[in-house]
């Protein structure tokens, strides 16, 4: 027998007990896995295709989705954290609550004023400050005071420029202006400019209301201004010793 005609013999025998058949169905069935592997990969098409559909429909849902019931828990946690960690730390676990409690999509200038207002008890300087011992020790209130002033811009420009300001004669460490620009002909709210965005890092060098108005920059907030000055008392959150010699 030649080996041609051996390697036919073998070659039929094959062909009539399914073993051929049974390779290439193998073979079919990788091709086929292979191809969905492409598919589906990162870079494949049909990937593409869900990750896209995927987008469309989660993206929105997260978005309305209120999330305030996590953030009691993470209140608390942080609470927690902030009983065991250290000044500086405090610091930015207080920043990062700020951060948090995402602003208005719409907010007045009033309303920001009495933000500023509420931060700026917290760490008024109480150094040169009178006492009050009618009821209890209590620092006198300090006047403060918050005003709107339209900047000049090019004619050439579609903006119209703006800022806020809030100033406190006591404690100067308080003043801060928040930079604004609406549209000049479309629009009648301002939105916040010239801040810088927030990060991880710069939560232990800023003030509380540093970060609300940079989280006020970041939420896009409209704000509407209502009045161009008002004035206001603060009265100090720290309390004196009695002193009742």
């Amino acid at each position: 027998m030649t080996l041609e005609k051996a390697i036919k013999d073998v070659l039929a025998e094959k062909m009539t007990d399914g073993t051929v058949e049974n390779l290439v169905g193998d073979y079919v069935e990788k091709g086929i896995e292979r191809a969905l592997s492409d598919l589906f990969g990162s870079y494949g098409d049909v990937t593409k295709i869900i990750e896209k559909k995927l987008k469309e429909v989660m993206v929105p849902q997260i978005e309305n989705h209120n999330f305030s019931r996590y953030l009691i828990k993470l209140d608390a946690v942080l609470t927690e954290l902030a009983n065991v960690t250290s000044l500086e730390n405090i610091k930015i676990l207080d920043n990062f609550q700020t951060l948090m409690e995402k602003p208005s999509r719409q907010i007045s200038a009033t309303e920001i004023f009495e933000k500023w207002m509420k931060f700026a008890s917290d760490d008024i300087e109480t150094d040169g400050l009178d006492i009050d011992y009618d009821d209890r020790p209590t620092y006198e209130s300090v006047e403060v005071s918050m005003s709107f002033e339209s900047l000049e811009s090019p004619s050439w420009s579609s903006f119209e420029n703006g800022q806020l300001t809030f100033e406190c004669e006591h404690d100067k460490e308080l003043n801060f202006v928040i930079p604004v620009q609406k549209w000049k002909r479309h629009d009648e709210y301002w939105t916040v400019t010239d801040l810088q965005d927030i990060d991880i890092n710069s939560l232990r060098n800023l003030s509380q209301f540093e970060v609300f108005a940079r989280s006020l920059k970041q939420n896009h907030s409209q704000i509407k201004i209502d009045t161009d000055y008002e004035t206001d008392y603060v009265e100090p959150t720290a309390e004196p010793e009695a002193d009742w010699s």
